[in-house]
């Protein structure tokens, strides 16, 4: 499948779809990525996630594209006040290398709803 059949498809995803290369550079963002993140205009992936100017602690990207890890986690972003599901896992490419594709899945109602139960039952 070439690269912009694929895109396609991903595109038509409703969570947000991000390729991550090696370097930490986005390689394609979906268009529900997009609108979360705003435009990647080839910067690294923790300067558009988490506006940061340096890698992350705790970053598995090399886990991932290394050694074939897959991760899924929770995380709250509180420059965009929303919480995400990411399930990270490395895409093998054509050329032989590997990417780190991630889903984010925004739980935030979910995880609002939580808190006014915790919070009802606390006062029940």
């Amino acid at each position: 499948m070439n690269n912009q059949r694929l895109y396609r498809i991903l595109d038509a995803i409703t969570d947000g779809v991000i390729i991550i290369r090696a370097d930490h550079n986005i390689e394609f963002m979906n268009k529900a990525m997009i609108d979360i993140f705003g435009s990647a205009n080839n910067r690294k992936c923790y300067q558009v996630i988490y506006c940061r100017s340096d890698i992350c602690s705790g970053c598995q990207a090399d886990l991932i594209i290394n050694y074939g890890h897959s991760f899924s986690r929770e995380t709250h972003l509180e420059h965009l006040g929303k919480s995400f599901e990411v399930r990270e896992f490395p895409m093998d490419r054509s050329n032989g290398s590997v990417s780190l594709f991630a889903r984010y899945q925004d739980i935030s109602k979910a995880k609002q709803d939580e808190k006014k139960l915790i919070a009802s039952q606390k006062d029940y």
